[in-house]
């Protein structure tokens, strides 16, 4: 963004991912498309953009991060190319649930990912290595819905609560059980929504609930001074003052 926030300046030097990754064979694709039922050209193409498309992203001290093919790749500035982590996830969402996917977080060169099956996968030194973490956490879930660093420390969203941790390797469970399906950060504050509403967290990590409702399927949330977005699946961008707590449609 430029410094008056109004312009997006391309970053120079980022390199495409034409060639990058695994190729995805056509006619494999074309037979598991044909098999479940699905006929047209268009959701044809559809299918094959779920699998090429690039998916989470995430940047930090001037590293790029992004999923690619079901790869986890970073770009620093002067690289000739997307240098590939080893990070490979071939698992699926549950029940196509477009709530649970790939779920990335980077502050400085520790990475967290939650893939698709619901392995928790973290890297100390920007991706060079992995470790499974997933025994560390301290109860069931099926799939992640958003991972958020506050910090130093690391906000994991699951489909049963919320976990938070300094190190990974201890994990602390928010006391109320609320199920969020998006972040957002604001210097120490954090923020979630999900179904039941939007709330912050408090200094006793319990959510306090701003907001009733939320008008929609949940895909984005930011906050910028004392307004929280939401944009949304089906009904657009809203907006909610946090000193007002009450929605206004966003134009």
């Amino acid at each position: 963004m430029s410094t008056d926030g109004n312009t997006l300046i391309p970053v120079q030097g980022v390199p495409a991912f034409e060639g990058v990754g695994p190729s995805t064979n056509n006619k494999e694709a074309e037979q598991t498309h044909l098999s479940e039922g699905r006929e047209s050209d268009d959701s044809y193409m559809l299918y094959l953009r779920e699998h090429e498309r690039i998916g989470a992203f995430a940047i930090s001290d001037g590293t790029l991060y992004a999923e690619y093919k079901r790869q986890l790749f970073k770009w620093q500035p002067g690289d000739s190319e997307w240098k590939d982590t080893g990070l490979l996830d071939t698992g699926e969402s549950p029940e196509g649930d477009l709530k649970c996917g790939f779920r990335l977080a980077v502050s400085g060169k520790t990475v967290y990912v939650g893939k698709r099956s619901g392995r928790l996968f973290q890297s100390k030194d920007a991706g060079s290595s992995w470790r499974d973490i997933t025994p560390n956490l301290p109860f069931r879930f099926t799939c992640f819905k958003d991972i958020v660093f506050a910090g130093s420390t690391v906000y994991v969203a699951t489909d049963n609560g919320v976990l938070a941790s300094r190190t990974g390797k201890h994990w602390r469970v928010l006391a109320d059980k609320v199920v969020i399906d998006r972040f957002a950060v604001d210097g120490a504050t954090i923020y979630g929504a999900g179904d039941t509403g939007v709330y912050r967290l408090d200094i006793h990590d319990k959510w306090e609930r701003i907001s009733p409702g939320v008008p929609g399927q949940v895909l984005s949330l930011v906050v910028d001074r004392d307004r929280l977005y939401v944009a949304t699946k089906h009904r657009g961008m809203f907006h909610i003052s946090l000193e007002e707590n009450n929605y206004m449609a966003s134009e």
